[in-house]
Parts: structure tokens; C-alpha cells; sequence
């Protein structure tokens, strides 16, 4: 499937995490944040994957969160800056040297591939104030939920999962949670491949 549009998702840091710059490289276009110092640890795939593939852990030390992505994704770390909000780009193709030619939708994903942003919110938002916040860009039209689920995480967290249709082509992914006191929201688009795995491994570092 192709998501031609980044979907609203829930905030100004979500929809900047989302976009992609002209060459089809996702960014991370938010401001001011002491990003996570990152440390990535190949691990097996644990109970809380649905898939049998290897994966690797990031632990974000700013926040004291982890999550699990499959080993050999390319991964996007947030910048240098300090910023308030961020957020991790990962993809299951090489988005930082992507080939001069490839087939891709019109968000810069090739056919077949995933991009998804693990987005970590301002200490000011809330799980039911990014809620909010993507309620109201759904009423001015910017994208359709065409299903929404209130969840229980792993650790008993309250999270809301969304698939959202866009302005144009594509259902993009989206669930918000909290995890070790942080609001976190997680968007795929793309083919949305290990969506489940990345969420459901979110957890306290």
C-alpha cells in the first residue's frame, strides 16, 4: 500500500517527524530537544514480537525507553540539538543513500517498503492531549480514521491505535501511548511491515 500523503497524526513534532525532504529521506524536522544518547543492542526476537525475525534494541537514554526494531533497518536517531520533542526514523531500506532510480510512492517510500517514526512528545503533552490533537485535525478534514481501538500495552499503559486514511491514496498507522512517564506516538506508513513488533516492544529501559 502507499501512503502518498503523511498522514496529520497528532501534532506539528508528529507531522514534521513524518515528512520527507525532496530526495525521499525521511527527517526528523523538529527543534530544540537534548536528543536520546542511543545505544543500540542486537537481541532475539523477544515474546513481544509477532515476527521470528532478529531484533535489535534502541534505548534512548534521554527518555529511559526502549523499543525493538529488526536488526539490519536502516535507523535515523533524532539531531544533535537540544529540542523539547524528536523522534527516531527507521526504515527497511537504506533511506539515508536511497538509489539515484527506484519505484516509490509519492512520500519517497519504494514499493514494498516501511518507514516508521517512533516520536517522543514535549513533557507538556499528554496522552489525551495528542488525542486531542489529532481529533481535531481529523474534523478540519486533513484525514479520515477509518478505525480507532483503545489498547492496553504490555505494561499495562493505556494507548490508542488508529488507521488513518490521508487526503489523497494510503491508510497510515498510528498509536499513542505512554511509556516510563513519557507520551509517545508511533507512525508506519509505507507497507507498515513490524508496525505491531516496534509498539509492542516499547517499554521502560
Amino acid at each position: 500500500m502507499k501512503i502518498p500523503f503523511v498522514l496529520l497524526f497528532t501534532t506539528a513534532l508528529v507531522i514534521a517527524a513524518c515528512n520527507l525532504n525532496p530526495t525521499g529521506t525521511p527527517t526528523a524536522q523538529i527543534a530544540t530537544i537534548e536528543p536520546a544518547a542511543a545505544q543500540a543492542v542486537p537481541t532475539a526476537a523477544s515474546a513481544s514480537s509477532s515476527s521470528s525475525v532478529p531484533m535489535t534494541t534502541q534505548v534512548d537514554e534521554a527518555s529511559g525507553v526502549a523499543f525493538d526494531y529488526p536488526t539490519g533497518w536502516t535507523v535515523s536517531p533524532p539531531p544533535a540539538q537540544p529540542a523539547s520533542a524528536y523522534s527516531y526514523s527507521l526504515g527497511s531500506f537504506d533511506f539515508l543513500n536511497p538509489p539515484a532510480v527506484q519505484s516509490k510512492s509519492d512520500q519517497g517510500v519504494p514499493d514494498g517498503e516501511t518507514v516508521i517514526q517512533v516520536n517522543f512528545h514535549a513533557d507538556n503533552e499528554t496522552l489525551e492531549s495528542i488525542r486531542g490533537n489529532l481529533q481535531s485535525e481529523v474534523s478540519n478534514g486533513t484525514g479520515k480514521i477509518m478505525k480507532e481501538q483503545p489498547r492496553t500495552m504490555p505494561d499495562g499503559a493505556k494507548a490508542y491505535y488508529y488507521e488513518i486514511q490521508g487526503m489523497f491514496e494510503g491508510t497510515g498507522y498510528l498509536l499513542q501511548t505512554t511509556v516510563n512517564g513519557h507520551t509517545i506516538s508511533v507512525v508506519a506508513y509505507g507497507e507498515g511491515d513490524h508496525f505491531e513488533d516496534v509498539v509492542n516492544s516499547l517499554r521502560a529501559a
